[in-house]
């Protein structure tokens, strides 16, 4: 696949995908979905259905033979006087920006889940918990372990097999039924097992980083 085809294809996919998430964020005010686990359920689903948008129309290929390919290379080459880099078209640029927009995007994702991994190394962990915990335990039927973290702006919920719930230092702070209502939901995460669909959400938004529907559909997810 030439630069010149992928960076169509590209062009065409990202149509696409504007179409169908464009349609799927006005589709609940249409179809009157208002509760938080049909719109959470529509919008993941909206945002698979573009990402295997591909599989249902294939990509551009060459058709061109070898031979005639061949041919046209050395006649464009030739007018072209044979200037160094000239093979950088616009295609190619359209490219090099979209590698390079990728590769930032997945940079700064791995540098939060390294932020987030040293906030857990340096976290202290509840041996015993507070009455307010166990309550949100023992109402939500799921468990974790449970750090506190001096550095940590507000709680947050990672892990998959072993999860862990990161609370600041300010929670001890609040009023046990707040306490409760904080773990609670943090605890709501680990039992639908949002870390694993929230990476893959993150690792779509990198792909799709110029993509400002897809953003927005994600950020409503």
């Amino acid at each position: 696949m030439s630069a010149g085809e992928a960076a169509g294809n590209l062009l065409a996919y990202s149509l696409q995908v504007a179409a169908l998430a464009g349609a799927g964020l006005l589709a609940p005010a249409v179809l009157r979905l208002r509760t938080p686990r049909a719109l959470h359920a529509f919008y993941q689903a909206v945002l698979v259905a573009c990402l295997a948008l591909p599989l249902v129309q294939p990509w551009l290929v060459e058709t061109i033979p070898a031979a005639s390919r061949t041919a046209f290379r050395v006649v464009a080459t030739t007018e072209a006087g044979a200037l160094p880099g000239a093979w950088w078209s616009a295609s190619g640029w359209v490219l090099a920006v979209y590698g390079a927009g990728l590769a930032g995007r997945l940079a700064w994702l791995a540098l939060g889940l390294c932020r987030l991994r040293t906030l857990r190394r340096e976290a202290v962990e509840l041996i015993w918990l507070p009455r307010a915990i166990e309550t949100a335990c023992e109402r939500t039927g799921t468990t974790a372990r449970f750090f506190v973290s001096r550095e940590s702006g507000g709680p947050a919920t990672c892990g998959l097999f072993r999860p862990v719930v990161l609370l600041p230092g300010m929670f001890f702070e609040l009023r046990p039924e707040l306490q409760e209502a904080v773990v609670r939901h943090e605890l709501l995460h680990v039992a639908r097992r949002d870390w694993a669909t929230t990476l893959c959400e993150e690792a779509i938004g990198a792909l799709f980083w110029f993509h400002p529907l897809v953003w927005r559909l994600i950020g409503r997810i």
